[in-house]
């Protein structure tokens, strides 16, 4: 049942966030680049928090303690040139 709720809750917020992206742009008052940027500012603390309660609080066996140590310069490329800029 959580699955179910929580993919509702994303949809909702997803489409309520693009109506509002939408009337910002179409107000004409900052360009997409500035809205993008605002967007992700905003959202940094929200994903860091998310992340430090998961791997603090929470313990998941998903995100292991030791992920610094393990990072090749190859991973580390990946992660922010693949999955970090390209995303």
């Amino acid at each position: 049942m959580k699955p179910i709720l929580f993919a509702i809750a994303a949809g909702l917020f997803w489409g309520v966030g693009e109506v509002a992206a939408r009337s910002i742009l179409h107000a004409k008052a900052i360009g997409p680049m500035t809205l993008l940027f605002l967007r992700s500012l905003v959202a940094m603390p929200a994903i860091a928090l998310a992340w430090a309660i998961m791997m603090y609080v929470m313990k998941s066996p998903a995100e292991p303690r030791t992920w610094m140590a393990r990072m090749t310069p190859g991973l580390w490329t990946k992660a922010v040139f693949g999955s970090g800029l390209a995303a």
